[in-house]
Parts: structure tokens; C-alpha cells; sequence
């Protein structure tokens, strides 16, 4: 009921009860605290500096940040933890390894970022390097690797757009070299201590701006990553994530043990985090807000209890909100929860470009000569994704729901440089869910669609897909 009754209060409301409130809860009621959960500190999951409170109005099932700053949304979901097969000293050597080996400069070949005005004007995804007075300085090796990083962030979320037929792409601070802008920042010796002591410190040296989002790569291993959160579904452009000036750009903190995508996009997954995802009111939420239709940058297993759904192919584990239906679509369908709640395709942070949606095409060739009952039904979840480095794009899908009145015997795969002009590329195996298309040359867009066959005929075609390849 609280959790309903908080849903149709206004941002302000909730800014004026976490100002009355202070660290504690709105006038009259008592402060219930509730233990947070011990330590693990091989995983990242380091709780100093957090609360919880059982009737905490303002921040209901997250936790709380001992902040200085009056405004500041003192919400965060927690710490997300290392991947479950590793560990924090574990992922940190390997990410101090994979950066030995990129020593030297930027790579020519990473995934280029948006370039748009002068690169500061508006509301901007600002990257910093940070570090405690006690902790070793790696800016000059460290900061080219976070703009290669920056560029596979930008890539995903573009890719993820595309799952739509949008495109969009993150408004980093950039220099007139459209490089992302990478500042160095010096945080005091407990600085790094928690998410809520690197809040502070920021403020106090100047990062404070609501049209702003802090995405900060801290030279620490206390955590994997963590973000201040909001607790705010409404949607427009007046939602709380989406740079209320009445609030400092929120943080998301990534620590050296997840800096590198190879160790799972949690760059991404915190920035999600700020820009306002996952809203417990959603679909598919978990109660620490994140989601439970894997695959996606934002689920995973956060709390006992919770169950997962594996209802997008293990590619998309770098993108955005399968299925598109809890917190980023470019074309929500009407009267659907992103329809009518934030969605964070919406985002000023980020920029909207692309065509319309395409939609599907009648296929090119003749149907099927059986009956759809005996035909397999259409192969399930196709995503289309870049290949660093490489002029390709990478394809994955699920098997058909059904197989029809027998086994499999294998899918046609089409393609074409318009959504209506779809021919057939190649036939696959029965076993074969991901197929890379090396046929393709930079600057174009290729759409793809997929059906599955059996000895009875072949079955109707799954969604459409396309991909721009630069």
C-alpha cells in the first residue's frame, strides 16, 4: 500500500519529505531500522555507509546514503556484486591484464560515440577517473581504455534501440575531437570508502549539476558497482531521473574489478541505474530493482526468492530490457506499462535518431505449402548486434516455441538493406541458434528476419531486426 500510495506523489513531494526527513523518516513516524545484510567482501557486496529503514517513505526497499548535500536523492539499490564464478581479486588482476595489453593509446578501431554540439551544452553523461589520496594513479593509461569503454556502452545502447527500430545513442561530454572527456578527480584518503563518501567528495569539488550524470570509474576494489537510484515511474520529461534541477547529477561508481565490459557490462548497467531504471513497479522487477527476463544488461538473481525467466537468447546480455516492456523501448505499444511510465528510451541523456519503425514485411517468397499446425512456429527472440573491430553483425535467437508435427530440420536466415526487401541469405543447422554475417560493409544497415523448418514445410518468420554497421 505504501509503495502505491508513494507512486501518485509528485517529485517535489518526494524531494519535501526527503528534506524533512532528513536521514531518518517524515515527521511524526519512528525510525525502524532494519539490518542490512553481512558483508561479502570477495564479491563486492561491502555495505558500510548504507541503511534501511522498514517505513522509510522516501527510499521504500532500497537502501540509504549518509549524504551532505541538501536535494541529493539518497536512494541506491545496493551493491551489485562480481559475476557468481569469480572474484573481486579475480576480476581486478584480469582487467589490470587486459589494460597491460592496450597500453599505448586508444584503440583506432573502438566504437565511435556521438558527436553533438559543442559537446558540453545540455544534459550530458560526464566520465571521471577517480582515486583516494592512498591509491596508486593510472589516469594516463586508465582514461583511453574508459573512452574505448564509454564507446561499447554507447554501442549497446543504440543496439538496443535498434530491438525497435530506433536509434539512440548517450550525449557523453565530449572534446571538439568528439572523444569523450574524461576528468581526473582526487578524492580524499576515505573517499573511496562507499558510494556515499564519493557523493560528497564530488559535490564538494564542483559535480553537482543536474544536467548532468556522474558515470565514475573508481581506482578502488570495494565494490563492483553501485548508483544512486529514484524512486519515480511517472513519465514526460519532468520524472526525477531524467535531470530535475532541483537535484545534483546522481553517481553511478564502478570499481577497477568491473571497469571493463569483459567482466560484464557494469558500466552500463549503473548508468541504467541513474538514468532510472529498474522501477519496482515494473513487469518484470525484482524488489532491489533490477528485473527477472534474462537476458539483459539490468537481471540477475539480487535477493533469495528471486526467479528467473531466460526469455532472450544469452547475446543480449549486453543490451537493454528484453522484451522490451520494463524500462527502455523506442516504440512502446499503446496502453502498455512503458506507454504509460518512465521509459527510459525518453531520456534527455540520451539522443534519438533512426527511422520509424519498420514494420514487417510479407515475405518474399512463397508460403508454406502445409497447414501452420505442422509447420514449425516462428524461432523466438532474434537480436542483431556490432562486432567490435570487425565489419559484422552478430545474430542470436531462441528455438521456435513449437517444432510442428516433427524435429527441426534447420532455418533460413534473410536479409536485406531495407525492411521490405528481405532475401534469403543462408540456411542453418537444426542445433544452430547465432550466426555472424561477415557479407556486410561499414555505413550500411542490414535488416534480418529468421523461420524455422521441418519435414512439413517452413513455419512463419520471427520479428525483424536491423543493424548499422560502422
Amino acid at each position: 500500500m505504501l509503495r502505491r500510495m508513494l507512486s501518485v506523489l509528485t517529485p517535489l513531494v518526494l524531494l519535501l519529505v526527503a528534506d524533512v526527513g532528513g536521514a531518518g523518516v517524515a515527521s511524526g513516524q519512528p525510525v525502524v531500522p532494519v539490518p542490512v545484510p553481512p558483508d561479502d567482501p570477495a564479491r563486492g557486496l561491502v555495505y558500510d555507509g548504507l541503511t534501511r529503514l522498514a517505513n522509510d517513505p522516501v527510499c521504500p526497499g532500497a537502501f540509504r546514503l549518509a549524504l551532505a548535500r541538501a536535494g541529493d536523492l539518497p536512494c541506491t539499490h545496493g551493491p551489485d556484486p562480481v559475476p557468481a564464478d569469480t572474484s573481486v581479486e579475480e576480476a581486478g588482476a584480469a582487467v589490470t591484464a587486459a589494460g597491460r595489453r592496450r597500453e599505448g593509446g586508444g584503440d583506432p578501431s573502438a566504437e565511435a560515440v556521438a558527436c553533438e554540439g559543442d559537446g558540453t551544452s545540455g544534459y550530458r553523461v560526464q566520465l571521471i577517473y577517480a582515486r583516494s589520496t592512498s591509491a596508486p594513479d593510472t589516469y594516463a593509461t586508465t582514461a583511453p581504455q574508459i573512452q574505448q569503454w564509454a564507446g561499447d556502452f554507447d554501442a549497446a545502447v543504440d543496439d538496443s534501440a535498434a530491438k525497435t527500430g530506433g536509434s539512440r545513442q548517450i550525449r557523453f561530454v565530449h572534446d571538439a575531437g568528439c572523444q569523450p572527456v574524461v576528468d581526473r578527480v582526487i578524492l580524499g584518503r576515505r573517499g573511496d570508502a562507499n558510494l556515499g563518501a564519493t557523493i560528497n567528495e564530488l559535490r564538494s569539488q564542483g559535480y553537482d549539476r543536474s544536467d548532468r550524470k556522474y558515470l565514475v570509474f573508481v581506482e578502488s576494489s570495494v565494490y563492483c558497482g553501485i548508483a544512486q537510484v529514484s524512486l519515480d515511474d511517472s513519465p514526460g520529461q519532468t520524472n526525477v531521473a531524467n535531470g530535475d534541477p532541483r537535484v545534483p547529477g546522481m553517481v553511478a561508481r564502478v570499481d577497477r574489478p568491473c571497469w571493463d565490459p569483459s567482466q560484464g557490462y557494469v558500466g552500463l548497467h549503473e548508468l541504467a541505474h541513474v538514468m532510472g531504471a529498474v522501477q519496482t513497479s515494473a513487469p518484470n522487477a525484482t524488489p532491489g530493482f533490477h528485473c527477472t527476463d534474462e537476458y539483459d544488461v539490468l537481471c540477475y538473481r539480487d535477493a533469495p526468492g528471486v526467479t528467473l525467466r531466460y526469455l532472450c537468447p544469452p547475446a543480449a546480455d549486453r543490451l537493454l530490457d528484453c522484451n522490451d516492456d520494463d524500462y527502455f523501448s523506442t516504440d512502446p505499444r499503446p496502453g502498455t506499462y512503458l506507454a504509460n511510465r518512465w521509459n527510459l528510451a525518453n531520456s534527455r541523456f540520451l539522443l534519438a535518431g533512426g527511422s520509424t519503425p519498420p514494420t514487417t514485411s510479407p515475405p518474399t517468397t512463397s508460403p508454406p505449402t502445409t497447414s501452420p499446425d505442422e509447420a514449425p512456429s516462428a524461432p523466438r527472440n532474434l537480436t542483431a548486434s556490432r562486432v567490435r573491430r570487425q565489419a559484422a553483425v552478430q545474430l542470436s535467437w531462441l528455438a521456435p516455441a513449437s517444432t510442428g508435427s516433427s524435429a527441426l530440420t534447420g532455418y533460413r536466415l534473410y536479409r536485406g538493406t531495407s525492411a521490405s526487401s528481405l532475401t534469403l541469405l543462408t540456411t542453418l543447422g537444426p542445433g544452430e541458434q547465432a550466426y555472424r554475417d561477415t557479407a556486410v560493409s561499414n555505413g550500411n544497415r542490414y535488416y534480418y528476419a529468421l523461420s524455422a523448418t521441418n519435414a512439413a514445410g517452413e513455419g512463419p518468420r520471427s520479428n525483424q531486426v536491423h543493424q548499422l554497421v560502422r
